[in-house]
């Protein structure tokens, strides 16, 4: 699966740290929801309510809430599928089209099973140990209401942990996303056109029939009103298609050892005259090929700026002799052009351009410079092609730009997914927050009329409220950025030219998420400001 594979876990690891963080609010909020029906159960329990009948229903309303969470996200699946269809790349829908799998459905519903039991147990089983005579006693609730306090509290600090963890890896992929977009290709992408020739071996067997067929075709193509040029290569950059490495010798030097593996490699081109201007890659020095470069003329190679200052460091690599293993005799250097990635996220290695009339390939990709919309072109490069052989066929028809969009789209696609989940745990975090600290402002609401009453100011109040919320939002912000720390290591290869660790994400990430908690904890402290002494006094 090569990246694709690191990718999924990545992604599956979010799907799990927002299951988890769900999870923790549905536990917190029937904690907070046994703790108001303490009396409640304590009743039940002394009419004869055996404990496993107390936690069978705990556990059967956290089941219910499960499963209509789980009928309104198979509704919402279903939708949320159709719009993310378009980010599927077409060859897996050929291969396997995006539909809701039975199986997916039968693991969901297994793993919300498993939630529900893990996460309702603790309500249920703190909810089974009622004190009878303390709560059916008047507001004695004191010790249990700290231990359920303490446990919520906890549970707020793991998921604000969790939110930052997946806040911090959106932040990483969404800056390497960015560099990515505006990497140097090395290349025009703009009002290119490319397609894809693949010649019958039936019918053209030799390198002479090759050379022919691609000659005649280039020609057509650049008669054709509105191009001002045209070309084809044998591997075209950030397209996919695999191109090989070979090793080489220098003429005048003796190689480092005996071993293939010990001499220089580079990358191996077939191209035609022409193909560099159409895909604007400039020529530094030398020549470009020309159609005197054939089979009958000496073997001769345009290299690239990265093995020109490799291998012939302050000097001109311009007439210098090579061979490569399947030569009979040396091929001089004639030209030099600027690097070109042939995978956007590599660095451009050193590369060998050979002359299509010396070499020869079946497959080669057009790449056909308009001065027009390309895709106004397709119809008579077509008929150019024809008109040579009416049975050879344009496939994988696109324009340049499409190309580069696809070598990012994979990048694209994790960077928007792990931003969703980011944003739908600090959304689940901050609710937690907020659900905690308004419960506590109404657990506290007594404690704090008798504040104010004793001439606590409103300013003091909103400070105690919050502080409190922000102690455990930072205690969670923390944890998490010690996680993200370690965690984000699994990134590292998914990342292009940002380091797992870099320092910004690491600071804006978490800032961000305390101010978000900072705003969940302030609602419920203005509302505690707000506080009647008078009624608080007389609560319960």
């Amino acid at each position: 699966m090569g990246d694709a594979r690191v990718g999924l876990l990545v992604l599956m690891g979010a799907v799990v740290c927002v299951l988890l963080i769900a999870s923790a609010n549905v536990a917190s909020l029937a904690l907070a929801r046994a703790a108001t029906r303490r009396r409640e159960i304590a009743l039940r329990a002394a009419l004869g309510g055996s404990r496993g009948r107390i936690v069978r229903q705990v556990l059967t309303e956290s089941a219910l809430v499960s499963v209509a969470g789980g009928v309104a996200g198979v509704l919402l699946a279903n939708w949320v599928l159709t719009a993310l269809r378009p980010l599927v790349p077409p060859a897996l829908t050929d291969v396997s089209p995006v539909h809701l799998d039975e199986r997916v459905l039968v693991f969901t519903l297994v793993v919300s099973c498993v939630a529900t039991l893990l996460f309702g147990l603790a309500p249920a089983l703190g909810a089974a140990r009622t004190e009878l005579r303390s709560c059916l006693s008047s507001g004695g609730y004191t010790a249990t209401g700290e231990s359920k306090g303490r446990l919520r509290s906890a549970i707020v600090v793991v998921e604000t942990a969790l939110a930052t963890v997946l806040l911090v890896g959106a932040g990483l992929m969404l800056k390497s996303l960015s560099r990515l977009q505006v990497t140097d290709t090395g290349i025009e992408a703009e009002r290119l056109l490319t397609a894809n020739i693949s010649l019958p071996s039936a019918r053209y067997r030799g390198r002479t029939q090759l050379a022919a067929f691609f000659r005649d075709v280039m020609a057509g193509i650049r008669a054709v009103p509105g191009v001002r040029a045209a070309g084809a290569v044998n591997a075209l950059p950030l397209g996919g298609e695999s191109s090989i490495s070979l090793s080489f010798t220098i003429e005048g030097r003796p190689p480092s050892g005996a071993n293939p593996n010990d001499r220089p490699w580079a990358e191996y081109l077939i191209a035609t005259p022409g193909y560099f201007r159409a895909m604007g890659i400039p020529l530094v020095a030398g020549r470009d090929f020309a159609d005197a470069d054939d089979s009958r003329a000496p073997p001769v190679a345009v290299i690239n700026e990265t093995m020109a200052k490799r291998l012939w460091t302050g000097s001109s690599p311009l007439s210098a002799r090579f061979r490569m293993p399947f030569d009979s005799v040396p091929r001089t250097i004639v030209g030099v052009v600027r690097d070109v990635r042939s995978r956007l996220k590599d660095s451009p290695g050193m590369q060998v351009y050979l002359p299509l009339e010396q070499e020869g390939s079946r497959f080669m990709t057009l790449a056909v410079r308009a001065g027009l919309a390309p895709s106004a072109l397709v119809d008579a490069v077509q008929r150019a092609v024809a008109q040579q052989d009416p049975d050879v066929a344009l496939h994988r028809v696109r324009t340049m730009t499409d190309v580069v969009a696809g070598s990012i789209a994979p990048d694209r696609r994790r960077t928007l997914l792990l931003g969703v989940f980011g944003a739908l745990a600090v959304t689940l975090a901050s609710i937690g927050i907020y659900g905690l600290m308004a419960y506590t402002v109404t657990r506290r609401a007594r404690e704090i009329g008798v504040r104010i009453a004793l001439g606590a100011a409103r300013l003091d109040v909103l400070r105690l409220v919050m502080t409190s919320g922000l102690r455990q939002a930072l205690t969670g912000v923390g944890l998490g950025v010690a996680g993200a720390w370690a965690a984000t290591r699994v990134l590292a290869h998914l990342l292009y030219t940002v380091s797992p660790h870099d320092l910004s994400v690491f600071a804006l990430g978490p800032l961000a998420l305390v101010g978000v908690a900072a705003l969940g904890c302030y609602l419920p402290a203005r509302r505690a400001t707000q506080v009647d002494p008078m009624v608080a006094l007389r609560y319960e």
